[in-house]
């Protein structure tokens, strides 16, 4: 068995009573019935890892609950996997459907209130072209599922690409960072972002060179700007 195949089979998925106790608890409606990864018991499960990209994109309870999937895996016999792509497709069918039906999303409560209107999605906040002309300057790279940012701050950070256009862009503006994937200095950020691009391919077999990234990595400088996505296209 080759390691990839073995890192395929990796199960995140943790009941209650495995949880660590430096976790909060977590809410009874992002749970899904699943494989424990430490008892190995069928019982709610959590996927923390799931849950965390979920909360990094500013999606709350409720539409986790109703509209997105709770697992990748169950890791019950049988059961399929679901890869990023298919997440990243639902969140985006989800954020669409939210303009006529505006019970589907439930706005993050955690994140600091807007100063100003902003364009919406039913009950998402996006960013607005000023505060994305202003966050692309900060932008170093893009690398598997991760936007580079160097940080007002002096510190450098990971941004999930769905991420971009919501609250984690704006609040980054206010100088918070909590909802970023990730911050540190830049070898530190750009280490997360390679391990996260190694889980992913092997987990996915996704057919990814991921070696080239550190190729990639050496042309990150310290404000030296990367190519962005447009506005229009997030």
């Amino acid at each position: 068995m080759t390691m990839s195949i073995m890192k395929a089979s990796i199960n995140h998925n943790i009941c209650t009573n495995c949880l660590d106790d430096r976790i909060i608890p977590l809410p009874a409606i992002t749970a899904e019935t699943g494989v424990c990864c430490e008892c190995g018991k069928v019982s709610d499960v959590w996927d923390i890892e799931l849950l965390q990209l979920y909360e990094g994109a500013g999606i709350g309870h409720e539409t986790i609950f109703q509209s997105l999937p709770r697992l990748r895996c169950s890791h019950i016999p049988g059961a399929p996997r679901i890869t990023y792509d298919e997440i990243g497709q639902r969140i985006a069918e989800t954020f669409q459907g939210t303009a006529t039906n505006p019970t589907i999303a439930t706005r993050n409560t955690d994140a600091s209130p807007p100063k100003k209107l902003r364009p919406r999605r039913g009950d998402s906040e996006l960013i607005t072209r000023e505060e994305y002309d202003v966050v692309k300057q900060m932008i170093r790279g893009y690398f598997i599922r991760y936007y580079l940012l160097e940080l007002p701050s002096g510190q450098w950070g990971a941004l999930w690409d769905a991420g971009l256009k919501i609250s984690n862009a704006w609040l980054i503006l206010d100088d918070n960072y909590g909802l970023l994937a990730f911050t540190g200095t830049q070898s530190e950020t750009q280490n997360h972002i390679y391990n996260e691009a190694i889980n992913l391919t092997a987990e996915y077999r996704l057919d990814t060179p991921v070696d080239s990234i550190k190729r990639m990595f050496r042309y990150v400088k310290p404000g030296r700007k990367s190519r962005t996505p447009r506005y229009e296209d997030l």
